[in-house]
């Protein structure tokens, strides 16, 4: 409820936007890189009152989370590197 549905069952790419960083923190555990969050806010600015389905919903956070990851496993890398 806190995406503030519309009456169609949509969301906005803002309130999406909005509740990223919370959902990210109940998906993935330890610590999370906020990059990828801040790409996502960036391009959601630009049309922000954009009706996402659930579909796109889904594809939203998978592709933020992908991206979340990816930017994880190259820190543990770098940290790896300059430690090792």
């Amino acid at each position: 409820m806190s995406l503030k549905p519309r009456i169609d069952g949509t969301v906005t790419q803002m309130n999406l936007a909005q509740n990223m960083v919370h959902l990210l923190q109940l998906l993935i555990p330890g610590p999370i890189t906020d990059e990828p969050v801040r790409i996502y806010m960036r391009s959601v600015q630009q049309a922000p009152d954009i009706a996402i389905t659930f579909v796109g919903y889904l594809n939203a956070v998978r592709n933020v989370m992908a991206a979340v990851e990816v930017e994880a496993e190259e820190v543990k890398t770098d940290r790896a590197r300059t430690t090792g």
